[in-house]
Order: C-alpha cells, then sequence, then structure tokens
C-alpha cells in the first residue's frame, strides 16, 4: 500500500513538471479554452502607418494590396483568414458589440425563448435590445451592462479565435453619446466598463483589439487598445482627438468615404495631413462592399 502511494505522488510530481515544460516551450497552446489566459507578449500591435483595407460586404478582394484586411466575422471562413496569412496579412474580425442585428447566425440568443427572433420582433429579449439603431435597417442599441450581452459577445470573439483572426474591430461603442438613443441610458462610465471589459476579453484570448471612432474615450483608452479606427474624423474634423495613440507608437486606421468628400480633395488634402499625423488613411464607399476608391501613398 505504502509503495503504491509513493509512486502515485511521483507520477503526479513527474506530470505536473511536464506539464510545466509544455508551458513554457509552447505558450501559444495554452489559452482561454483551457481556463488560462494566452501569452499577452503574441498580440499583434500594429504600429502607425500600417496599411490596410476594410470590406465588410460581397466576396473580399485579396487582390488589394494592404499589411492589414478588415473583415466580417460571419461573412468568412477560415481558410479565408488562413489565404491572407499565407500572403503575409493581418486579418482583422468585424463584430458589432453595441448593436443587435436581426440577420446574424446567433440572433436566437437575443430572444426570450432561445429561438430565432419573430418577424415582428415579439419574443426579443427587451432587457438587452432596445432602440433602433437609425440609418441602420435590422439594427438596435444594446444594453451593455447586461451579463447576457458580455456572454454574446465572448462566444463570438471566441469564434474570431477559432477562425484564426489576429485582432477584433469592436462595432458601436458609443452608447453613451447620447445617452438616450439606446433606450438604456447608458453612461460614459457604462462604455468604459464595457470597453474595459472587451479589451480584457480580446488579450484573454491572444487577439488585438481597436477603440473604434469614440474620440471623448481616446485619452482614457489608449493604454488599455493596441490600435484606432476612425471614420469621417479627417471630414468633421476631430482626428486630432486620436492622437494619444500615435504617441504611443499605435496605429490609427482612418476611413473616409466618398458621401462627404472626393478622391481629389482626399488625395489632394487629407493625405498631406494624414502622413503628418502619421494617420493611415483610405477612401471608401460607405458601405464596405469592396470598391476601394483611394489611398495614400506610401
Amino acid at each position: 500500500m505504502l509503495k503504491n502511494k509513493m509512486l502515485k505522488k511521483w507520477a503526479s510530481l513527474i506530470l505536473l513538471l511536464v506539464l510545466a515544460t509544455c508551458i513554457a516551450l509552447f505558450p501559444s497552446l495554452v489559452n482561454s479554452d483551457l481556463g488560462v489566459a494566452a501569452d499577452s507578449s503574441n498580440i499583434w500591435h500594429p504600429k502607425p502607418g500600417t496599411t490596410w483595407y476594410w470590406q465588410l460586404r460581397e466576396t473580399v478582394d485579396t487582390s488589394v494590396d494592404a499589411q492589414v484586411y478588415d473583415i466580417d466575422l460571419f461573412d468568412n471562413t477560415n481558410q479565408l483568414v488562413e489565404e491572407l496569412h499565407q500572403k503575409g496579412r493581418k486579418a482583422i474580425c468585424y463584430i458589432n458589440v453595441g448593436a443587435y442585428e436581426n440577420w446574424r447566425e446567433d440572433s436566437y440568443k437575443f430572444t426570450t425563448d432561445g429561438k430565432e427572433p419573430k418577424s415582428d420582433g415579439s419574443n426579443l429579449d427587451r432587457n438587452i435590445v432596445g432602440k433602433a439603431y437609425e440609418g441602420w435597417d435590422g439594427e438596435y442599441w444594446l444594453n451593455i451592462r447586461e451579463q447576457k450581452v458580455r456572454d454574446i459577445m465572448k462566444s463570438r470573439f471566441e469564434e474570431c479565435k477559432r477562425k484564426g483572426f489576429d485582432g477584433v474591430e469592436p462595432d458601436n461603442i458609443d452608447s453613451y453619446d447620447p445617452a438616450e438613443k439606446t433606450g438604456f441610458n447608458i453612461t460614459r462610465q457604462d462604455q468604459i466598463n464595457y470597453d474595459q471589459w472587451l479589451a480584457k476579453t480580446a488579450h484573454d484570448l491572444g487577439l488585438s483589439i481597436g477603440l473604434k471612432n469614440d474620440p471623448g474615450n481616446a485619452e482614457d483608452l489608449v493604454d488599455t487598445f493596441d490600435w484606432a479606427l476612425t471614420e469621417d474624423c479627417f471630414a468633421q474634423n476631430w482626428c486630432t482627438d486620436m492622437k494619444p495613440f500615435i504617441d504611443k507608437e499605435k496605429a490609427v486606421f482612418a476611413a473616409e468615404y466618398t458621401d462627404l468628400m472626393n478622391s481629389t480633395t482626399f488625395t489632394g488634402t487629407v493625405c498631406n495631413q494624414a502622413q503628418q499625423m502619421k494617420f493611415s488613411a483610405i477612401l471608401l464607399d460607405r458601405n464596405l462592399n469592396g470598391k476601394p476608391v483611394a489611398k495614400c501613398s506610401s
């Protein structure tokens, strides 16, 4: 009996030593699926001047010359992500973290009965699904204070990881401005709390994450996020609010749209400003349908 106990004790010690050695030699094999945070040193941190391309609709055009592709989580496969990697590109995973979209494959998670949403929306969980997102059909603001929302977003982040993405673009992280637009009176602190949780969740999975728009929180969250993405900051004159990211040697991906400026204005004026600020600027159709209009020369 004593001999058997000693053998079990030594076997346990050897197993622990083997596990410790594997973790030390192969940290990338240890991730949040095993209950252990990923190695933060492996998280991608794009630098100012990194070129990028953004397409959320139609079949992704993989021929565009860019170091980074920002594409939709649900509409693209792990095979496409691998193709981008083989071409030496990084892949960002677009996720709407602030609004419910009624066409998504996981839309049943936003209902009270766990079934597909009814056409009249009668089974939507109104504790988390709020007012319609003005200007975007089928989208409704979310109550980002609710744990149910966080559980759904965590699952989406995990799907990003499974598909091999390098980072996450979290859309609609400005629910507090103005507070009444969502139906939940989200405060600025609510938003910061949620954003910090999003960043931690991404980092625990070994994913990079960017602060999208929300210039009012840029200074407070620059150390939390790995890069930034802006829309219309040159057209609307608020790009300087994102300068804290450049000061920290973090990329700012700046998208301008053709409904607010033409290619002549972009290449003749915006590109000069973007290069001085070290922003990575491109001009796109607002539908983000795979038709890039102009980019700044390097």
